[in-house]
C-alpha cells in the first residue's frame, strides 16, 4: 500500500466520522430545543438587563431590528481589533463588487469569516482547557471519601454547572471524636466562585475547629471583607456531631432536612443567619439528639432550584417527598436515587447552577 493510499484512507475515515457525528446530531431530536437555548444564551450574554427590559417594551418588528443591531454591535466590540477589521472586511467583500465579481467576493468574504471563527474557537478551547485545569485543582481539594465513624454513615454528591464550580463540602474529625461537616455555595459561578471556595477551604482548615460556630462564621466574614471581594459571599451550613448530639447552624443555605426514623416524619432545621462576607451577626444554632436510623440531608440551592424543560423548579416539596421515600435506605443509595431524580427532572436541559448534596445517617 502506498503512502498516498494510506493518506486517502485516513481522510476517508475522518470525513466518515464527521458525517456520522452530524447525522447523530440531526437524529437526536434535540436540535430545535438546543438552538432555542443557544439563542436565549446569546440574548443574555450580549445584552444587559436594562437593554433587555427596553427591548421587551417594543413591538415585535422594531424589537427584532434593534436586537440584530445591538447583538452585532456587541459582537464587534468583543472581538480583538484585528478580528474586528477582518469582520468588517468580510462584510464588505460579501456585499460589494459588480455582478461578475460577486462570486469571488462572496467566497473571499466567507473565507475570512471562517478564519475569524477558527481564531475565536481556538481562544475558547484554550480558555476551556485552563478552566478544566482549575476545576481539576478545585475538585482535588474536596474529600474523596469520608472517614469511618462509629456513629454516622456519610455519602456525598457534587455536579458543577460550569467548569469551575461554586459549591463546596468538607469535614474535620477532632481528637475527641467530634465530626464537623460543612457544605457551602459561593456567589455566582466560574472563576470568581472558585476563588471564594478556595478561601473557604483554607479558613475551615485553619479555624473551623472553633466550638463557637457563630464566632467561626464572623471570623470568616471579617476575612472575606478584608479580601475586597465586592458582592461575593459564601453561604455555608456547618454541623457538629459528638456522640449522637447534632449541633447545626446555617449561613444563608437551604434548610437541613431531618428524617426521624421512629415517627417517619421530615423536620426542617433553618436556624442561622446571613451568608458569610455580608455582615457580622449572632448566628443561631439548633441542637438535636439523633437516634439510630435518623437521616440528614444537606444541599445547595442548585438542587431545589433545578429547572426542567418547562422552566419549572424542582423545589423543596418534591425534594422532601423524594427524601421521605428514600430516607430508610443507606446514604449511598439515597444519593444515587436523588441524583437520578434530578437528572430525570432536568430532562437534558443544561444545568444552570452547581449541585452539592451530603447525606448523613445515625447508626
Amino acid at each position: 500500500m502506498t503512502s498516498k493510499d494510506s493518506l486517502l484512507k485516513r481522510l476517508f475515515r475522518i470525513i466518515t466520522n464527521i458525517i456520522k457525528t452530524i447525522w447523530s446530531d440531526l437524529s437526536s431530536g434535540d436540535l430545535i430545543s438546543t438552538l432555542q437555548r443557544d439563542l436565549k444564551s446569546i440574548y443574555q450574554f450580549y445584552l444587559d438587563d436594562e437593554t433587555r427590559s427596553r427591548l421587551s417594551a417594543m413591538k415585535r418588528f422594531r424589537r427584532w431590528i434593534y436586537l440584530t443591531v445591538l447583538v452585532l454591535k456587541s459582537v464587534i466590540l468583543k472581538l480583538t481589533p484585528t478580528r474586528r477589521v477582518l469582520l468588517l472586511l468580510s462584510i464588505l467583500m460579501i456585499f460589494s463588487g459588480s455582478r461578475s465579481e460577486q462570486n469571488s467576493h462572496l467566497q473571499l468574504g466567507f473565507l475570512i469569516l471562517l478564519f475569524i471563527l477558527i481564531f475565536e474557537l481556538k481562544d475558547k478551547l484554550l480558555a476551556f482547557d485552563e478552566l478544566a485545569e482549575a476545576r481539576n485543582l478545585q475538585l482535588s481539594m474536596l474529600p474523596k471519601t469520608f472517614p469511618e465513624h462509629p456513629n454516622i454513615d456519610i455519602a456525598f454528591y457534587m455536579k458543577t454547572a460550569n467548569t469551575v464550580g461554586g459549591d463546596y463540602y468538607d469535614f474535620r474529625e477532632m481528637d475527641d471524636g467530634t465530626l464537623i461537616i460543612v457544605i457551602g455555595d459561593a456567589t455566582g459561578h466560574s472563576m470568581k466562585a472558585g476563588v471564594i471556595v478556595t478561601a473557604m477551604k483554607s479558613l475551615f482548615g485553619a479555624i473551623g475547629s472553633n466550638p463557637d460556630i457563630s464566632a467561626f462564621f464572623n471570623s470568616c466574614t471579617k476575612i472575606f471583607k478584608g479580601m475586597n471581594l465586592g458582592y461575593l459571599y459564601m453561604s455555608l451550613t456547618l454541623i457538629r456531631i459528638k456522640n449522637h448530639l447534632l449541633t447545626a447552624s446555617i449561613a444563608g443555605m437551604p434548610p437541613i432536612l431531618l428524617y426521624k426514623s421512629k415517627s417517619k416524619t421530615i423536620e426542617e432545621i433553618s436556624e442561622g443567619g446571613v451568608p458569610l462576607g455580608f455582615i457580622e451577626c449572632q448566628y443561631k444554632k439548633t441542637d438535636i439528639e439523633l437516634e439510630p436510623g435518623d437521616t440528614i440531608l444537606l444541599m445547595s440551592d442548585g438542587f431545589p432550584e433545578l429547572l426542567n424543560d418547562k422552566e419549572e423548579m424542582l423545589d423543596y416539596p418534591k425534594i422532601k417527598e423524594y427524601f421521605k421515600e428514600t430516607a430508610h435506605r443507606s446514604p449511598e443509595e439515597i444519593i444515587s436515587l436523588l441524583s437520578n431524580a434530578a437528572e430525570k427532572w432536568r430532562n437534558n436541559i443544561p444545568q444552570e447552577d452547581d449541585i452539592a448534596i451530603v447525606v448523613l445517617q445515625a447508626k
